[in-house]
């Protein structure tokens, strides 16, 4: 199975407060924040893929089976 883009990715942060610093942190090395909502039930930034996962998924990450 190759893995051809990545729809999205979540990161959990436990107040408004720490997405206020994970954005600052983001903004200070380089990351554009493309946009911001708020969802009632949830708060999101959004950020473009990295340039290496386009152009090598393999470099971050492999697709292997999974058994549960």
């Amino acid at each position: 199975m190759k893995v051809e883009a990545l729809a999205h990715a979540v990161l959990t942060v436990r107040s408004l407060d720490e997405l206020r610093a994970f954005k600052a942190h983001l903004e200070a090395h380089g990351v554009a924040i493309r946009g911001m909502s708020d969802h009632r039930v949830s708060q999101s930034l959004y950020i473009a893929d990295p340039q290496i996962w386009r152009d090598n998924p393999t470099a971050v990450a492999t697709v292997e089976p999974l058994n549960l």
